[in-house]
């Protein structure tokens, strides 16, 4: 499914975040990561409603964040 498709067909219901640093893992002892993960519930058409997962990477969530700016600003000039 694109993502013009997404948004036509699904509503937002919920969503919930939680930002995490990864301290080590299996290949390196001193080990930083931080990330983001998002749980997104939808509902479609047909009232059928989906959780889904996403982790992104800091930069990730940082273009996001940019793009969920540009779409609040141009929200407001619609007022």
């Amino acid at each position: 499914m694109s993502v013009q498709e997404f948004i036509a067909n699904k509503k937002m219901l919920d969503v919930e975040w939680r930002f995490s640093i990864a301290t080590a893992n299996s290949s390196k002892e001193n080990y930083s990561d931080c990330f983001l993960q998002l749980k997104i519930k939808t509902i479609d058409k047909n009232m059928v409603e989906e959780t889904t997962h996403f982790e992104l990477t800091l930069a990730q969530f940082n273009e996001l964040f940019t793009e969920i700016e540009k779409v609040k600003n141009l929200m407001s000039l619609i007022k």
